[in-house]
């Protein structure tokens, strides 16, 4: 499976070819630095500490066709930290699910940032998503509800 990592403030989609989601994110729940294998843009080894980035998302792809060519997806709440290209592009966006608890997963960032501690936060991009949000370094973040 290819998956999509996107670190911090950094604009880039490090692609992780041929990974399970499940392994990859046990892997970025650790304390200690995580090296991984990216294929693109550039091909090489990622030597990453997830919590000085502030926040990174890793998500499988995610397929925007619904049934029909105009098909839309239905508005979900979600979570936006700081991008280097800002809340404007839908990319700087995560999907959270429909029945997400927006005040626990507030609370559970307040504290995060609090204590210094990691938070990792399902998302729904695709098949599988989470974002890791490192609290000693996270600036902030917004947590939008749906909208129609």
């Amino acid at each position: 499976m290819t998956l999509y990592l996107k670190i911090g403030t950094d604009p880039t989609d490090w692609y992780l070819d041929n990974v399970e989601y499940d392994a990859v994110a046990a892997e970025l729940s650790q304390a200690g630095p995580v090296v991984l294998d990216v294929a693109h843009p550039l091909q090489g080894r990622l030597v990453l500490s997830v919590p000085h980035a502030g926040s990174v998302s890793l998500v499988s792809p995610f397929d925007p066709h619904g049934t029909h060519p105009t098909d839309l997806p239905a508005p979900t709440p979600f979570l936006y930290v700081p991008t280097a290209t800002g809340p404007a592009p839908a990319e700087s966006r995560y999907p959270l699910a429909t029945g997400t608890d927006l005040a626990a997963l507030e609370q559970s960032i307040a504290a995060a940032m609090r204590d210094g501690t990691l938070l990792a936060v399902q998302v729904s991009t695709g098949a599988h998503g989470l974002v890791m949000l490192g609290g000693a370094d996270l600036a902030f973040a917004v947590i939008c509800p749906a909208t129609p």
